[in-house]
């Protein structure tokens, strides 16, 4: 069992429902629902319908049909259950969605809960959902009930289980509670318990038979039966009280199957109390027991439940059957009582018709035997031709007293008229017509014969155009064979003259030949000139920016990035070589870098990544990470991870990170006086710590996981950090440092694959409030395709999520430990707003945080689709622009002294001297780091309590001067030692 995905409901807006809505109610009449008509009844400005639809058609909330005839909309049941959940969402029925706990032929079951966190049973109806092939027979558009769609039935189908629940609860029947509903959704209480199905023991099971027998009954005393009582509707309470669920199907007991329906539900509890429980009993309840003592069922008709949509509702569910099949049921069992006192009606009409004879005169004709005539043939009285061969007119040979008759029959004809079936009256009157129109016409001759004689003509004028157009596709046909004729003798002469003359032959040949060969050769080269044109060789300049040319034919200025030491080192000669705009190759990949936080608002509105020059993280990340998709998906999958890491969400992660980094606080208070920390190795433990128990859930509750999931990510990182500098290539045959490289990647990702099976079987196992809490593990199993594509955003978040927090943290206790005076000036804050840290509160050493975040080298995007420009120079499409940020956070007209610490430079008032983008250690734009909120809110927390706790001091004099090591981030060259004691 999934979750349903409403995760986008947080993004539509009232457009979208206004549209959603529209195309609901143009279904009442329509088949699909043709865009002239949404639009009239939407009336979104601005013309924008036709956005939307394409939006919510995407978004499988809609769905386009194009037929021969017309073209337009239907709504999905995503798109139905969007319009419901928000009308319950907005009335405040429900606030939160949960798992699916049940399913049925009808129906989904969820769990919601309201405002107040309290959890809240939902059901979806879907009796549209069973066999499509099914539902296509059904749907209003192919037969002539026009209300028979499946938005209809489920609407009514909740309708009714909402009107009988409520009229039931109220009365004090174990129901459970209904809360709200609206089209066809019902919230209604949580039960905590089983299905009987699911339960194989209980104390006493004649008191739990009795129990759920006496309540059938009562049911029926109060004007219903459920019509499904069995195993799989009746709920088990942990407390062991029955709970009766499921009430779509329910009838009244006027219902002319209601006996029919009250004894299969006893047959289906006696059934099962004797194959799970062993337990049969002679008591049970019969329809003769019913006696009435309320109208339950009346009230739930009057609350709207309409007989028609009770027998459509029936219907559906296979508890009543159509018109027709009733009307047949009834033909059937008339024509066997008809079948079993053939005989005697015969005898009966014999012996009249004979009395009749005898009795030329009506009025002579006995009573009793016309009386026990009309009693008994009551239904199909004899055709009228049938008495045109019998005796009865043959006999009479007096005309008046024929006619005489025949006034008293009319007249015994008009008396008994009431009594008649209107069918064989049918029959009859138009029989009469059609004989009286046998005998004579009331048409003139001389009319009848202008008739005749204009058909005539016009048949004589068809005939007559027939045979011109005969005739003229005959003379077309002869004009086309002497045409031929003409042409096969010009072509035969002409061989003639070929075959006599054979040296002509071969010149002509030859001269083809040369024809060909020519338009080959230009062909072909214009083949390559435009290849050449469109993947230029490595070194060709395809800008006048300024920069370097490849160093390798292959490998483009790589060997110089490897020889710099990293990829910050690199860009940092770069520009200060080429300025704030320069050129480089990355292998095949022409790349332009910008050195300059003003040269950032050229790129800010650009979101697709160059996948090449982060080729090399893909043998860790994979392929289908948010940091490799460009697109629409790739933005999709960006807005949902920052969404999870937003500055709300970040405030629910606080109580995580208070006990983490109190944990770590008793632990150093138990070290020696004199022992000293290893801050980095210290610092980079909690990173992980952090991140896995706040966020990946239910695997990592044993700390022996955390320290083996942390020694095999640092293994890899170690050498994939070697291959980004290119001092390792991982596909080097015989390199055993290669080999030990893809052998701890497989583990590695082994242990992600178990990290997402051990979530998954958590939420399978247990209530939602027993799972443990892992929002970014949870919405991308809510919102993945498959576990392929979670492995990758896990390892993708791991590898700029572990490492930016681990080394931020050591950054900044080490800076802090280094300049005591400003160390103390945090201590101060710390301790007056120490129990505040929210949004509101003051950004305690935000300024100190923020002077240590120059620890991303760069960021890059790529369009690949027109020119750019900037700073003067025309970029063409398909190049990688890098964003040299760390270039920018050490630009001494941007930052006087960049190599001082000085948290001041990032005071309130500072800052707004400064444009934003000078300060851009997580990237530029739309898609700048998603987990940017997270790392702060971490390292807020950590330093915190360690500097309200302790002061921090180096353990060496050659702990002042650490030199930074540059890579995938900013870390220390060698351990910083530090020493602590505890604050007063």
């Amino acid at each position: 069992m999934g979750k349903l995905n409403v995760s986008l409901l947080r993004y539509l807006e009232p457009h979208h429902f206004r549209v959603l809505c529209a195309v609901e109610m143009g279904m009442k009449n329509h088949e699909i629902v043709p865009l002239s008509l949404v639009a009239s009844i939407a009336q979104v400005k601005s013309g924008g319908v036709t956005r939307t639809l394409r939006e919510l058609s995407k978004q499988r909330l809609l769905s386009y049909e194009r037929g021969q005839k017309f073209d337009g909309y239907r709504l999905t049941n995503a798109g139905y259950d969007y319009l419901s959940l928000k009308s319950l969402t907005a009335r405040g029925a429900i606030s939160c969605f949960g798992n699916q706990i049940g399913t049925g032929k009808e129906s989904n079951i969820y769990v919601v809960a309201n405002q107040d966190d309290q959890p809240l049973c939902l059901k979806l109806h879907r009796l549209g959902r069973t066999c499509f092939r099914k539902v296509r027979e059904k749907r209003d558009y192919h037969k002539s009930r026009k209300q028979m769609s499946w938005i209809y039935l489920s609407r009514i189908s909740a309708t009714k289980e909402f009107a009988y629940m409520k009229a039931l609860y109220e009365r004090g029947f174990p129901v459970p509670k209904p809360v709200d509903f609206n089209r066809h959704i019902v919230v209604m209480e949580l039960i905590q318990g089983h299905p009987l199905q699911n339960i194989t023991e209980v104390g006493d099971p004649a008191e739990l038979y009795d129990r759920l027998m006496n309540l059938m009954l009562k049911f029926a005393n109060h004007g219903v039966i459920h019509g499904d009582f069995n195993e799989f509707n009746i709920m088990i309470t942990d407390e062991g009280q029955p709970v009766i669920i499921d009430f779509p199907q329910m009838v009244s007991t006027q219902h002319r199957d209601a006996e029919f329906f009250f004894d299969r539900d006893v047959t289906c509890l006696r059934d099962f109390f004797r194959r799970r429980f062993n337990y049969e009993s002679e008591l049970f309840p019969r329809f003769s027991d019913v006696v009435r003592e309320d109208i339950l069922d009346a009230e739930v008709s009057a609350s709207g439940m309409t007989k028609q949509m009770e027998r459509d509702i029936l219907k559906e569910l296979g508890m009543a059957s159509d018109d027709n099949d009733e009307h047949e049921d009834e033909e059937g069992e008339e024509e066997e009582e008809e079948g079993a006192n053939e005989k005697e009606k015969v005898e009966d009409v014999e012996e009249m018709r004979k009395e009749f004879e005898s009795n030329v005169v009506l009025g002579n004709v006995p009573s009793s035997s016309m009386d026990r005539f009309l009693n008994d043939v009551q239904v199909q009285p004899r055709e009228s031709e049938d008495l045109s061969d019998t005796p009865l007119i043959r006999q009479v040979t007096d005309p008046d007293q024929a006619e005489e008759g025949l006034d008293r029959l009319h007249e015994l004809n008009r008396s008994f008229k009431p009594f008649r079936d209107p069918q064989p009256d049918k029959s009859m009157d138009n029989r009469s017509v059609i004989t009286s129109s046998s005998v004579g016409s009331t048409i003139a001759p001389e009319v009848v014969k202008e008739k005749v004689r204009l058909a005539l003509s016009k048949k004589k004028r068809a005939e007559e155009v027939k045979r011109m157009r005969a005739k003229g596709e005959a003379n077309a046909v002869t004009r086309n064979r002497r045409e031929n004729k003409d042409t096969i003798s010009t072509n035969q002469r002409g061989c003639i003259s070929i075959i006599s003359t054979p040296f002509k032959r071969a010149q002509q040949a030859l001269i083809m030949l040369i024809t060909f060969v020519i338009f080959a050769v230009v062909f072909i080269l214009g083949l390559v000139c435009f290849t050449i044109y469109l993947v230029p060789p490595v070194g060709k300049k395809q800008c006048s920016v300024p920069g370097l040319e490849p160093s390798d034919d292959k490998l483009g200025n790589i060997p110089d990035i490897t020889q710099a030491g990293s990829f910050h080192e690199f860009l940092v000669d770069l520009h200060d070589k080429f300025g704030s705009i320069a050129s480089f190759w990355y292998g095949s990949q022409f790349c332009v870098s910008l050195g300059a936080w003003k040269l950032f608002k050229e790129v800010v509105p650009l979101t697709d990544r160059p996948r090449s020059i982060f080729a090399a993280l893909e043998p860790l990340v994979g392929t289908r990470s948010v940091r490799s998709l460009n697109g629409t998906a790739g933005l999709g999958r960006h807005r949902l991870l920052s969404d999870t890491f937003s500055a709300k969400n970040c405030t629910r992660f606080l109580p995580e990170f208070n006990k983490i980094s109190l944990e770590l606080v008793e632990n150093w208070q138990n070290i020696p006086k004199d022992d000293h920390i290893p801050l980095h190795d210290y610092m980079m433990a909690l990173a992980i710590r952090l991140l896995t128990s706040s966020q990946l859930g239910a695997y990592f509750k044993v700390d022996a996981n955390t320290m083996e999931f942390q020694q095999l990510y640092e293994s890899v990182m170690a050498d994939l950090e070697a291959v980004i500098n290119g001092d390792l290539t991982v596909d080097e045959k015989g390199n055993t440092r290669g080999k030990m490289f893809q052998k701890n990647l497989t583990s590695f990702q082994t242990k992600v694959a178990q990290i997402i099976s051990a979530q998954r079987n958590a939420r399978n196992r247990a209530d939602d409030q027993l799972v443990p809490s892992a929002p970014l593990l949870d919405t991308l199993l809510m919102n993945s395709a498959d576990d392929e594509e979670i492995m990758c955003d896990i390892i993708a978040f791991v590898v700029e999520g572990f490492h930016s927090t681990g080394n931020l943290l050591t950054w900044t206790l080490y800076y802090l430990a280094i300049h005591p005076e400003i160390q103390e000036k945090v201590a101060k804050e710390v301790e007056k707003v120490f129990n505040k840290l929210d949004k509101d509160n003051p950004k305690i050493h935000d300024k100190d945080i923020k002077e240590l975040n120059a620890m991303i080298p760069m960021a890059a995007r790529i369009d690949e689709t027109k020119d750019l420009k900037i700073g003067g120079y025309r970029i063409p499409p398909n190049t990688a622009i890098v964003q040299a940020i760390g270039v920018t956070l050490q630009d001494p007209k941007t930052f006087k002294e960049p190599n001082k610490f000085d948290p001041d430079r990032f005071s309130p008032e500072a800052t707004k001297k400064r444009n934003g983008l000078a300060f851009s250690p997580f990237g530029v734009g739309t898609r700048k780091c998603p987990g940017h909120k997270f790392a702060f809110s971490e390292t807020f927390v950590v330093v915190s309590h360690l500097i309200r706790k302790f002061k921090l001091t180096p353990a060496f004099e050659t702990d002042y001067f650490v030199e930074p090591k540059y890579g995938l981030v900013t870390k220390p060259e060698t351990e910083i030692w530090l020493k602590i004691s505890p604050r007063e």
